[in-house]
């Protein structure tokens, strides 16, 4: 007979949140990523520099679609959520003018790949459902879920993108990748330098007050609607999760089917 699986008290932000950690689902998908194709691909040193070139690529275009999508749904967050408390307002504006910046830095990576505005490459490109449904999950959460919801569930993976970027910048770094690989068609052919990848340093680095944010977020929430559920916050996680998985995997795809082509 199994166990029945009791509820962390919702009142105690340490114990949802190492409860949601604590998931064996969560689990398997840190797993996942720590060990991902994508951080395996470049990495290898068998692996042809042109294929490293389109994975960066990929990734850099497939963001170029996930920064626009999450910066409305994070306008629409502040909107909706920030009149309401003022810790909501905190919480969503935090990551709002995270996006700007980062769509600075972002665009520092498009130069360097080849993969600007004017681009062909970007222009012939088409987005991998695969990576979109991470931004169409945030859409979906912003949407219907309550905004604790939202800020456990980011919590939870928040921290396991910015350790994938981390792993990136550091694998790309040592790859020793030139502008030149491939045919890349951005800036003059250049060694790749950390600016280049500032982008990936950004998401990187932790986010010091997450935790208090987030917290102040699920009392305020209580105190609008006692009936907050923990199964509410456990799916927003699940879906966020799957999208991040699903992001890396699309990325792997896109890049190994170009450098097949």
């Amino acid at each position: 007979m199994g166990v029945t699986q009791i509820d962390p008290d919702l009142k105690s932000f340490q114990s949802v949140l190492q409860a949601l950690q604590s998931d064996p689902g969560t689990q398997r998908t840190n797993s996942k990523l720590e060990n991902h194709m994508a951080l395996q691909l470049m990495v290898d040193e068998s692996c042809q520099k042109q294929t490293k070139l389109n994975l960066l690529k990929a990734f850099a275009l497939e963001q170029s679609y996930i920064v626009a999508s999450d910066t409305k749904s994070l306008e629409t967050a502040c909107a909706k959520f920030g009149p309401r408390a003022e810790a909501y307002k905190t919480f969503f504006e935090f990551f709002l003018g995270g996006e700007h910046f980062a769509a600075g830095e972002h665009a520092k990576l498009c130069d360097f790949v080849g993969s600007s505005e004017a681009s062909s490459w970007k222009n012939a490109y088409r987005p991998n459902p695969r990576c979109q449904s991470y931004p169409a999950y945030f859409c979906k959460l912003i949407s219907h879920s309550q905004p604790a919801a939202v800020a456990l569930a980011f919590c939870v993976n928040f921290p396991a993108w910015g350790a994938m970027c981390g792993r990136l910048k550091r694998a790309a770094l040592d790859s020793r990748l030139a502008s030149s690989d491939a045919g890349c068609g951005g800036s003059p052919s250049r060694p790749m330098e950390e600016e280049d990848l500032a982008f990936l340093a950004f998401f990187a680095a932790p986010i010091d007050n997450l935790h208090d944010m987030a917290a102040a977020v699920l009392e305020a929430n209580l105190a609008e609607n006692p009936d907050l559920t923990f199964k509410e916050i456990e799916d927003a996680v699940v879906l966020l999760q799957h999208g991040e998985l699903e992001f890396w995997d699309g990325v792997v795809q896109n890049a190994t089917t170009k450098a097949q082509e």
